[in-house]
């Protein structure tokens, strides 16, 4: 496809499998990623506080709620979902294209949208018009709902193996009430037409608060290591059509 030398493309290859970023498959010619990949997202990762206070309190979540558990942070126009907790109390980095998304593209993403004041949801919007892509736009009605979910505190989002039942999303927030991250709760969590807090709820919503207050506690945390970029400037990464 590059149009190289088999022996530049070789030499090419010998080197990412020296440095880890490619790794041989089964033995045979053809290569896959390595382990190095994975190591730079790690390292990504860690550079947001969230990552280094989130495990405790996302494990307590998932025991709570027999659910999995998801951290997602916002990293411009996108919520990037950082650590994921089982049911069993395992915490996981995650790590892929299929972390990063659109705010407005999935639960977590659309709880940090939900409680974004409204000169950036406003920039948001722009951002949407801007973008070549507009299969993925929001549907109407879409932000009526997400000020309903702002008023009610929490983003619920019904399950399609489970209609009756609904996703949760808790926004985490900074001192002046915006989100900076989000806490997914990803299976039938609560009823699907539930507007109210149930008592179950309030207990998780008690983690969630507790989370809040060790982010607080220290003003380093409050510093994204992206928050100098223009968020218009950061763009997703290309996806490959298949043939």
């Amino acid at each position: 496809m590059m149009k190289l030398p088999t022996s530049t493309v070789h030499r090419f290859l010998a080197t990412l499998e020296e440095t880890g970023y490619v790794t041989r498959f089964s033995g045979s010619p053809k290569f896959i990623p390595g382990n190095m990949p994975q190591h730079l997202c790690r390292a990504l990762f860690n550079r947001f506080p969230l990552s280094r206070i989130g495990p405790l309190f996302l494990r307590r979540l998932a025991v709570l709620a027999h659910e999995t558990v998801t951290l997602t942070v916002r990293v411009g126009w996108f919520g990037l979902r950082i650590e994921m907790a089982g049911d069993a109390g395992q915490v996981a980095k995650i790590a892929g294209p299929e972390a990063l998304s659109r705010l407005h593209a999935g639960l977590e993403g659309r709880t940090i949208l939900a409680f974004l004041p409204d000169a950036e949801i406003e920039g948001y919007k722009r951002y949407l018009r801007s973008c070549t892509d507009k299969s993925s736009n929001p549907k109407p009605g879409f932000w009526k709902e997400l000020r309903e979910f702002r008023e009610r505190g929490f983003v619920s989002m019904p399950l399609g193996f489970a209609p009756t039942h609904a996703a949760l999303g808790l926004p985490l927030r900074n001192r002046a009430g915006d989100a900076v991250a989000s806490i997914g709760i990803i299976g039938p969590a609560i009823d699907a037409d539930s507007h109210e807090l149930t008592p179950q709820m309030s207990v998780w919503m008690d983690v969630r608060d507790e989370f809040e207050a060790a982010f607080w506690s220290d003003s380093a945390n409050s510093v994204s290591p992206f928050a100098h970029l223009d968020p218009d400037a950061i763009v997703p990464p290309l996806r490959r059509a298949r043939s």
